[in-house]
């Protein structure tokens, strides 16, 4: 009994262990949001946007050399937007990571209530 009341105490510690890292995760996720936005205005993304755009009509009449520089230059715009978006989607998998182990160990819990009870 005192083995199964040990193993509830030490899963809940765990729980509220995860809990407290997924709460530093999306601190630190809030954290790079304030940065980015401080760092770097709506303006630049609607700069980056206007540019893009510009290369894509060029693109129509470029000739084949030309169309290779135009299309770098537009991947590296697209890739220069999305390493935010990529940024975020790092920490939404830690604390998804995070919560898939704290349902298994209330998955536990809940097993091991089970079994006190029906012993107690």
């Amino acid at each position: 009994m005192n083995k199964r009341l040990e193993e509830k105490s030490n899963l809940f510690k765990q729980k509220n262990d995860l809990h407290g890292e997924i709460k530093k995760i999306e601190q630190e996720k809030q954290e790079e949001i304030q940065n980015y936005n401080k760092n770097s205005n709506t303006e630049d993304q609607e700069l980056i946007n206007k540019e893009i755009e510009e290369l894509k009509e060029k693109l129509m009449n470029a000739s084949r050399t030309e169309s290779r520089w135009i299309n770098q230059r537009i991947g590296d715009l697209t890739k220069k937007q999305q390493n935010f978006q990529n940024d975020l989607a790092v920490y939404d998998e830690q604390i998804k990571r995070k919560l898939v182990k704290i349902e298994k160990i209330v998955e536990q819990y809940q097993s091991l209530n089970i079994k006190t009870t029906m012993i107690g």
